[in-house]
């Protein structure tokens, strides 16, 4: 007879148990999350109350008390927005191991207040994080926080709206603005399973057709804002705008590098070309990146006089690719090919 899947892990979790339990009693993050998963598992797959389960239990329902009460004291030095790495992992454990339902009436009370005045101040910020504020939501749920269901209810209804909000204006027009506001109710939205899948449908398309069309220099500001929520959006953008901004970014990454550094002309003059073949839009930016690779390759011709041959050569190709004028290339060539007959006159003797 064919073992059922549930009991076919007794045995694997049976070895886990056992391993912490050998352990010195350690009460770090990864030790206790791992000792929640075991514990959460073990009892969904009804693994029987064995004597080293039951010590693992008892060590972790001890730590979970211990962990809850040090995080209503960690709540006197943090803000409350800043408070659920604290609190997820002692809650976690204690629901795992029936700590919190053992608990004081007083610590049960104190953390559930605290759950709901966290859950309140995410709410009050939501458009920021919508993954902050689900964890948020989660924790007071499991808490049984009195009027959960009631706010989950209302904020799904008010991120309805603004989604509804933020899709109409795009729509209408799209501008750095809607489309970044449009990004955040789709992130929240997703997040909170406020609509429903045609809902969110629609709305991804509206972002998404916002991103098709012609565009130029001044369109940049709207693009790089739509390209920055896009992730979170969860929208498809076009190759064209992908294009733009992954070249647009590779020019600031080379600009970002010091002037001395012997890669930087390099690295910015192979972003330039990259921008040009993409056909992205010759913004005041890259105006100012392209003056900032002639200066590099001017220096760098007028250092290379003095050198060998190939840094010449070297210096020369780059000033080409930096778009130096032609005088200052000829010079630069005047200077190869000094050193080259300079070079062979050596030779022949």
């Amino acid at each position: 007879a064919q073992i059922p899947a549930s009991i076919a892990r007794w045995p694997d979790l049976i070895e886990q148990i056992d391993k912490f339990v050998a352990q010195d009693a350690s009460n770090d993050a990864k030790t206790l999350f791992d000792i929640t998963k075991v514990l959460k598992e073990a009892d969904e797959k009804g693994l029987p109350l064995t004597e080293a389960l039951s010590s693992l239990k008892i060590r972790a329902k001890s730590a979970a008390i211990s962990l809850l009460e040090g995080a209503l004291e960690q709540e006197k030095s943090t803000s409350l927005h800043d408070m659920l790495p604290h609190m997820t992992g002692p809650i976690n454990l204690a629901l795992a191991t029936g700590a919190f339902e053992t608990a004081s009436a007083n610590l049960k009370t104190s953390m559930q207040t605290l759950a709901s005045r966290v859950l309140e101040k995410h709410l009050a910020g939501h458009c920021n994080d919508g993954g902050s504020l689900n964890q948020a939501f989660a924790l007071a749920e499991k808490l049984n926080v009195t009027g959960v269901a009631a706010k989950r209810t209302a904020f799904q209804t008010k991120v309805a709206t603004e989604l509804s909000q933020a899709k109409a204006a795009v729509d209408k027009g799209a501008t750095s603005l809607n489309i970044e506001e449009l990004g955040r109710a789709l992130y929240v939205a997703h997040k909170m399973t406020a609509v429903s899948s045609d809902v969110l449908k629609a709305a991804r398309k509206s972002y998404e057709t916002a991103l098709t069309g012609t565009f130029g220099a001044s369109d940049m500001p709207f693009l790089e804002s739509a390209w920055a929520h896009a992730g979170n959006a969860r929208v498809t953008v076009p190759a064209q705008v992908k294009s733009w901004m992954e070249a647009l970014d590779g020019v600031r990454t080379a600009l970002k590098l010091k002037d001395e550094d012997s890669v930087k002309l390099q690295r910015l003059t192979k972003a330039l070309e990259q921008c040009t073949k993409v056909g992205l839009p010759d913004t005041a930016e890259i105006s100012k990146a392209r003056a900032k690779a002639k200066t590099l390759a001017s220096d760098a011709v007028s250092q290379a006089s003095e050198e060998s041959t190939p840094i010449v050569t070297q210096a020369v190709a780059a000033a080409v690719g930096a778009g130096l004028s032609e005088s200052d290339i000829l010079s630069g060539q005047a200077v190869l090919s000094s050193s080259e007959s300079s070079s062979s006159s050596t030779s022949s003797k």
